[in-house]
C-alpha cells in the first residue's frame, strides 16, 4: 500500500502489505511468462545473442532469468493471442462488462505494483518512448530465491532513448516526499533510492534501468566489475547453445 504522503511505513500492517504486494507481482509476472513461452514459436523472432544481452549484469549464480523481447510488433502480435484465446474461453463478454486486457494493460498495472509512487500513467505515453529492444526478469541471489524471491527481483530494462528516461523519472520523482528518495548521479550511474526497504529503487547504468529493491541491487554485476556474470557462466552458454532454434522472442 502506497501512502499518499511519501514512501516511508508507518506502521508493520503496510510494511506487510507492501510484501505482499511485491509478491502477488512476482507471481503474476511469472505465470504471464510462462504463458508466453507456452504459447509463442519462433516465427520474426530475435537473435538468442541479442536477446541475451542482459545477462550480463547478472551475478554467476542468478537462479532465475528470463527476457523477452519489447517490440511493438510483438506486443501487437501478443494482444491478438490474448483477444482469440480470451474469446475462445468466453472472456470478452459485453454483457458481463467483461473484456481480457492487453500487454500493455497488464504492464501498467505490474508498474502500479512495482514502483515506489502512484504510475498513474499509460506505457505507450510514458514507457514506450525511451523502451528498448529487450527486458529481463532476475533474482540476484540463491538465498532469496530459497527464503523469497519476490524480494530479490530485478527489473532489467533495455534502453533507447536515456535523455527521454531521465526526464521521465524526474518528472516521476517530483512527487516523492522530502527525505524518501535520495538522489544518487555520477558520470556513470542515476540511482533512486527509496529510503524504505520496502519500496523499490530505480538504478540507471549502461544503457539499462534497474528496477528493484536496493538490497537486490547489491547482487547486480556492474560494468567494470572483476566478477563472472550469469552470460559468462559455462552453463549458460551450453544452455543457450542447445536451443533448437536460432531466434526466439521469449527465453
Amino acid at each position: 500500500m502506497l501512502l499518499p504522503d511519501g514512501l516511508i511505513y508507518k506502521n508493520d500492517n503496510l510494511k506487510n502489505e507492501r510484501i505482499a504486494t511485491l509478491k502477488r507481482t512476482f507471481v503474476v509476472l511469472t505465470i504471464l511468462l510462462l504463458a508466453l513461452t507456452a504459447t509463442f514459436g519462433v516465427a520474426n523472432a530475435t537473435p538468442v545473442d541479442e536477446l541475451t544481452t542482459l545477462a550480463e549484469y547478472a551475478p554467476e549464480g542468478a537462479p532465475v532469468f528470463v527476457t523477452v523481447r519489447t517490440d511493438a510488433g510483438y506486443f501487437e502480435t501478443l494482444d491478438g493471442l490474448v483477444g482469440s484465446l480470451a474469446d475462445d474461453l468466453g472472456l470478452n463478454n459485453p454483457d458481463l462488462l467483461i473484456e481480457a486486457p492487453g500487454v500493455t494493460d497488464v504492464i501498467d498495472q505490474l508498474l502500479n505494483d512495482l514502483l515506489p509512487l502512484p504510475y498513474g500513467g499509460t506505457f505507450e505515453d510514458d514507457i514506450r518512448p525511451w523502451l528498448g529492444d529487450n527486458i529481463a526478469f532476475m533474482v540476484t541471489s540463491t538465498e532469496m530465491a530459497v527464503g523469497d524471491p519476490s524480494l530479490g527481483a530485478v527489473a532489467a530494462i533495455a534502453v533507447s532513448d536515456e535523455d527521454a528516461l531521465r526526464a521521465w523519472l524526474e518528472d516521476y520523482y517530483a512527487q516523492a516526499s522530502p527525505g524518501t528518495v535520495e538522489v544518487i548521479e555520477d558520470d556513470s550511474m542515476l540511482l533512486y533510492q527509496s529510503q524504505s526497504d520496502f519500496n523499490a529503487s530505480t538504478l540507471l547504468v549502461d544503457g539499462v534501468l534497474f528496477v528493484g529493491l536496493a538490497s537486490a541491487f547489491e547482487g547486480l554485476v556492474m560494468p567494470g566489475d572483476d566478477v563472472v556474470t550469469l552470460a559468462q557462466t559455462s552453463e549458460f552458454q551450453d544452455a543457450v547453445s542447445a536451443l533448437p532454434e536460432d531466434d526466439y522472442n521469449i527465453l
